[in-house]
Order: C-alpha cells, then structure tokens, then sequence
C-alpha cells in the first residue's frame, strides 16, 4: 500500500481552494487542518469532490475546469483560532479539495493530507 502526505498552507484573507488533490485509486483520505486568526477571523471550510478526468495522469492533476460539489457534511463554521480532522474511508471520486469561504477577519490555514491506496 502507498502512502502519500502532502501539506497545504493558504491565507485566510479572501475565500479561496487549496490546491485540488486526485485521489482515483485510493482507499480513503484524511485531511486535519489548522488555522491562526490574526484579525476576528469568520467563514466556512468544506471538502469538495469533483469526477472530472485527469489532464495529467502521471502526477494526477484534475481538469482545470472541473465539476466541484461540496461533500454533503462537510461544511464546518469557522470563528478563532481551530482545527478539523476529516476521515473519508469510501472515496468514489477522481479528486478533492478544501474549499474556504470568508467572512470576515484573516489567518492561514494549514491542512495536512494523508492520502492512502493500493498502488
């Protein structure tokens, strides 16, 4: 079994995506994220999945224009400094990512991934 980590780090400052990570050939995933709050810090982080192609499959890189859904159950409110962990163990789907989505305030996230598979 292979195991990959990857960590991301984003500023909080505007809503953004961490980078996307594909993930067509693994077990399961978990994401764990932390966040500072450098100014009354507000919004929500979600995974999301999208089921579009690979444009590269060598370093599995999703389709810039790709279908993303957010991950029913995922969403978390976001106030002050904190930390999530999500575990997802039936991954069917080609990629996810963090999606964050401001409020108010500024900080950096950080999410580190562990991503498992059969490979």
């Amino acid at each position: 079994m292979k195991v990959a980590k990857r960590t991301d780090t984003q500023s909080l400052a505007a809503s953004a995506n961490l980078a996307a990570v594909g993930i067509e050939f693994v077990a399961g995933y978990s994401v764990a994220a932390s966040w500072t709050d450098t100014g009354s810090l507000a919004g929500t982080l979600t995974l999301q999945a999208c089921n579009n192609p690979f444009t590269d499959n060598v370093n599995m890189t999703p389709d810039p224009n790709a279908l993303w859904v957010d991950i029913t159950g995922s969403a978390i409110a976001v106030s002050g400094v904190g930390t999530q962990f999500w575990n997802v163990d039936a991954a069917n789907y080609s990629a996810y990512r963090v999606k964050w989505t401001r409020t108010t305030g500024t900080g950096t996230l950080t999410a580190y991934n562990l991503i498992k598979g059969p490979q």
